[in-house]
């Protein structure tokens, strides 16, 4: 675990990271809308990420009353996350990371979580599993 004062993030623009949800609808960063964000970068392929998506879905009714936004974020095809849901039915609401990449964020394993605060700001990271 590797707790973070200055990250790679700060440097960002945040408000112009767009995500696609598997209904093909894009989003954006929001820092004006939540408290936190908890943004997670997983993969189809990823084994760990699998194994932790019931324990994630499990937190998730608790993050949202706390002002939180969970944004589940991978670089793949839409195609593949639709075929990877469609598979696995997590229940969760998977999305691709449109606009930049892994590398913008520092994230060189996955899963990989990061949790950032009502500015945008890098608080806290977790590579590996959620526990």
């Amino acid at each position: 675990m590797e707790s973070t004062a200055e990250m790679t993030t700060a440097s960002l623009e945040l408000t112009s990271l767009r995500f696609q949800q598997a209904n093909g609808e894009e989003f954006g960063f929001q820092t004006t809308d939540k408290k936190w964000t908890v943004l997670h970068f997983w993969a189809t392929w990823c084994k760990p990420c699998l194994a932790e998506f019931p324990e994630l879905k499990e937190a998730l009714p608790n993050l949202q009353q706390a002002n939180t936004q969970f944004i589940l974020a991978s670089e793949e095809d839409l195609e593949q996350i639709q075929a990877f849901e469609s598979r696995h039915q997590t229940g969760l609401n998977l999305s691709r990371f449109v606009q930049g990449s892994l590398a913008d964020f520092e994230i060189y394993a996955l899963p990989t979580t990061l949790v950032l605060d009502a500015q945008g700001k890098e608080v806290f990271r977790q590579v590996g599993l959620v526990e």
